[in-house]
């Protein structure tokens, strides 16, 4: 027993060790809008508009649901490791110090292919949304446009990197807010609309697909909850991590999944399933 947690012991100063001379300047407010902010994304904004075609009002939140539930599992699993041991690497640190260098080296190369990946696709998406709302400028400016910024925030020490991103994330938070009065507005008829009230939801087609179009779309929703775990990557800069890491998950697992739903749940009354799809934001087609 003693000696078994020597060793742990020995484990955890060797992991911590590798992160000695980080600036940890990132306040808990910056950690958890980097997870938000690198979590909501085009996964809703744009990727909302494929599940609700495929699977229906009722099969996309069921969609969202089990994606929900997969990243608590997982935010769980890592909140342990990242509370313990707020290193830098993320998962690849913890894959290799209690896997194998080997596991912790594939993961390193994993996560950079997805996050190439990711990063490409969501500047497309992005010039996607900005033509829904700036018809007149074409997508390649909108790409170059972002690529730029997002090469110059990468270039701010830690703090300045956290404080942009938290205002950057805090745009998306007004943004779904905006967008959550905005559908309430159209459902009540306020302003002189046509009240839309709960008809396109409720018309007897809350789930139009089958349990095949449901279980083909939770890929799609679960993406939309990846970048969670940048509270990992964030939480070697982070100021007292064993203090405030742990509420700071707890904040972003359920405010994510609240925020994800309600939105789903406004989009499905206010825009008939059949008119989202991959063309546009169905956020964007609602404001028009």
């Amino acid at each position: 027993m003693v000696e078994g947690n020597i060793e742990k012991n020995k484990l955890m100063q060797s992991v911590l060790k590798k992160s000695e001379g980080l600036q940890r300047g990132m306040k808990s407010r910056h950690v958890m809008m980097i997870a938000v902010g690198g979590t909501i994304g085009t996964g809703l904004f744009l990727g909302s508009g494929y599940v609700l075609q495929e699977a229906g009002p009722g099969g996309a939140l069921a969609a969202y649901i089990v994606g929900g539930i997969l990243m608590y599992i997982m935010m769980m699993c890592l909140g342990e490791l990242v509370v313990a041991m707020p290193v830098a690497g993320s998962t690849q640190a913890y894959a290799d110090e209690f896997i194998s260098p080997s596991i912790g080296f594939m993961s390193g190369w994993i996560r950079w292919i997805a996050c190439a990946v990711t990063i490409t696709s969501q500047l497309v998406a992005t010039s996607i949304i900005m033509k829904n709302i700036i018809p007149g400028v074409p997508s390649f400016v909108w790409i170059i446009a972002f690529t730029l910024l997002l090469f110059a925030l990468n270039l701010f020490p830690s703090r300045g990197y956290g404080e942009s991103e938290f205002w950057f994330a805090g745009i998306k938070i007004i943004t779904i807010i905006v967008f959550g009065l905005t559908a309430l507005g159209l459902i009540m008829g306020l302003g002189g609309s046509d009240s839309a009230g709960l008809n396109h939801a409720a018309g007897g087609q809350w789930f139009p697909g089958s349990v095949k179009s449901i279980l083909i779309t939770i890929m799609t929703a679960s993406f939309a909850y990846g970048g969670v775990d940048l509270v990992a990557s964030a939480a070697g800069e982070s100021e007292e991590p064993e203090k405030n890491l742990p509420r700071t998950i707890y904040r972003v697992i359920f405010g994510l999944i609240l925020i994800y739903l309600v939105s789903l749940l406004l989009l499905s009354f206010v825009l008939p399933w059949q008119d989202a799809d991959l063309k546009g934001s169905p956020f964007a087609y609602v404001f028009k």
